[in-house]
């Protein structure tokens, strides 16, 4: 499992339990394993908030955007998921 998580480039937050990718400085993907042993798969942007003078100012804590992927899932088909997400997202910021 955790080789499959290297492999595109996620890190472990919890080893077994919880993962994520940061894309770019605002948007991440996360996996995480559910109690009941499921897996749930998201992703989610944030947004600066701008400054009088037009800079970036803080981070918003809150996502500005969410979106759950996969949910009450098997391992195979969550992580199935959020990969093509990934590859998606990576391949479409080359253009």
């Amino acid at each position: 499992m955790n080789e499959q998580m290297k492999q595109i480039g996620m890190m472990p937050l919890i080893p077994g339990e919880a993962y994520e990718i940061q894309l770019t400085k605002y948007h991440s993907c996360y996996l995480w394993k559910e109690g009941n042993g499921t897996w749930t798969a998201w992703r989610a942007s944030w947004k600066r908030e701008k400054n009088k003078d037009g800079g970036e100012g803080t981070l918003i804590p809150t996502p500005q955007k969410e979106k759950t992927m996969a949910e009450n899932a098997s391992f195979n088909y969550a992580f199935s998921r959020l990969k093509d997400y990934v590859v998606w997202f990576k391949g479409s910021r080359r253009k």
